[in-house]
């Protein structure tokens, strides 16, 4: 478990009414199983202000093999607010007026969106949309096509077998693979 969940979650605790919260943290809650409790205290008990994914673009030199989020919320269940998202397309390392750019909405390798409180949670696991209506786009094209979806009779799962893929590392010969093959192949050789 990522430790700092509990941060945010004592952040939260302590917090006054319509206090400001702020992290830097890697990227994963929004769509983390693990990160399920933090989501639901989120949409409980905050309204998310602003997410800003900056993915492949490093913020911090000495973490280099870390995708950074920053996190901005407000203690205060307001659904009239929207998020405003960022997701950040350029790579390298980030420099301060590259960080300037990304902040003011400037910075032209990067897409900025505005989401809905009631559309920032999806489904049962509560993950986290970033995207939304895109900047200075008044209809909510996104919005709908993924509310058609949502609509539709049949899932991905109910019409097909989803199964695990290839496994790395299994190319030894088992005792299931002789008896399922019907083979002369020699246990524990590998052949793959």
């Amino acid at each position: 478990m990522d430790l700092f969940y509990l941060f945010f979650h004592k952040a939260i605790d302590i917090a006054r009414n319509q206090g400001e919260i702020s992290f830097i943290t890697t990227n994963y809650y929004p769509t983390d199983y693990g990160g399920k409790k933090l989501r639901l205290d989120f949409n409980e008990r905050v309204s998310i202000r602003k997410l800003i994914n900056f993915n492949e673009l490093k913020i911090f030199e000495s973490a280099l093999g870390q995708h950074n989020l920053i996190t901005m919320l407000v203690k205060e269940n307001n659904l009239l607010l929207k998020a405003e998202n960022s997701i950040v397309k350029k790579t390298g390392v980030a420099n301060t007026e590259t960080l300037r750019k990304i902040f003011n909405k400037e910075e032209e390798n990067t897409d900025y969106y505005y989401v809905k409180q009631a559309h920032l949670y999806e489904g049962e696991e509560k993950y986290i949309r970033l995207l939304g209506v895109y900047e200075g786009i008044d209809d909510n094209s996104l919005q709908s096509i993924l509310s058609k979806m949502k609509l539709c009779q049949n899932k991905f799962g109910d019409i097909c077998l989803i199964k695990q893929g290839i496994v790395s590392g299994a190319d030894k010969v088992t005792n299931k693979h002789i008896s399922e093959y019907d083979s002369d192949w020699k246990k524990e050789k590998v052949y793959f």
